[in-house]
């Protein structure tokens, strides 16, 4: 099974950069090939996929991209590491990208969804009661470090514009 996930990853892969890069050679000639009513559709993906990005900046967005996953996988396999346990590198890489893609479950930060794909992914690799720790440990450490950090955060922004705001000058 774990085979098959890889194959459908490197492929969902492959079929998204050729498409943006098609996106890219063509442009907007794209769009004629498409039926009328997809052709709003497209406009709308090509200016906000092409068309927000300065692809001089792409060198940067692609290193902190890596960076970010090197720190999700990371991450995990250190959970998985605390409880004592085995897990692949490409198992790891793979719970990692469902945490993310199921995290934009409309739900608060994923809660459910995140927790239930991450285990159903980890049984493939390891006993239930083992996945469900790993799934819960991982998921408390990415929910309350966002909450404390971000707090944090959030408290020292307001000081400090509530530090600026007095110092303005009155008209």
């Amino acid at each position: 099974p774990l085979r098959y996930l890889l194959i459908a990853a490197a492929g969902m892969a492959t079929g998204l950069v050729g498409l943006l890069l098609a996106m890219r050679l063509f442009g907007m000639k794209l769009a004629a090939l498409l039926p009328s009513a997809l052709q709003r559709i497209y406009r709308g993906v090509h200016l906000g996929t092409l068309g927000s990005i300065e692809l001089r900046q792409l060198p940067l967005l692609t290193s902190l991209s890596v960076i970010g996953w090197g720190l999700e996988a990371g991450r995990l396999y250190f959970v998985v590491e605390a409880l004592d346990l085995t897990l692949g590198l490409p198992m790891i890489m793979i719970v990692a990208l469902g945490h993310a893609l199921l995290s934009t479950v409309p739900t608060p930060g994923g809660i459910g969804a995140v927790e239930t794909g991450m285990t159903g992914l980890l049984v493939l690799s390891m006993p239930k009661s083992d996945a469900a720790s790993v799934a819960v440990l991982d998921r408390s450490i990415t929910l309350l470090s966002v909450i404390v950090f971000g707090g944090a955060i959030f408290l020292l922004n307001g000081i400090v514009k509530g530090r600026q705001a007095r110092k303005r000058p009155t008209v």
